[in-house]
């Protein structure tokens, strides 16, 4: 109980969560300035620590009627696994999705906007 408190009351604190918004907007903004200029049928979702690239050509709204229908598995996997032969561990699903830490540093994010841009570069041919 006592670390669960300190953990929301000494580290998680209101600067913290305003650098969550700020490092998870990079992450979100950096990716889709990605997909946009390879091209790739996906777009970015996330709030605070949390973020993802969906792959999928339109935006979803329902998880059943859209996620199970429209996102392109094959596109996913194939991300996922690219990142993960890249030193870039994910998420225990296909799912292209993060989630920050008070431990992730700029570098970390560059590393990350790195390997996402020579995946959209092989994956799309250029």
């Amino acid at each position: 109980m006592a670390a669960a408190e300190a953990t929301l009351t000494k580290a998680l604190t209101d600067d913290v969560y305003e650098r969550f918004e700020a490092t998870n907007n990079r992450l979100l903004e950096g990716c889709q300035e990605i997909v946009d200029r390879y091209g790739l049928p996906a777009y970015t979702e996330g709030l605070g620590a949390k973020g993802c690239v969906v792959f999928s050509a339109e935006r979803l709204y329902e998880y059943r009627r859209d996620y199970l229908t429209k996102v392109d598995e094959e596109l996913s996997r194939l991300a996922w696994l690219y990142h993960m032969n890249h030193g870039i561990f994910m998420t225990p699903g296909t799912e292209e999705e993060w989630t920050l830490s008070v431990a992730h540093s700029e570098e970390d994010l560059q590393r990350y906007l790195d390997a996402f841009e020579a995946f959209a570069s092989d994956a799309t041919g250029g």
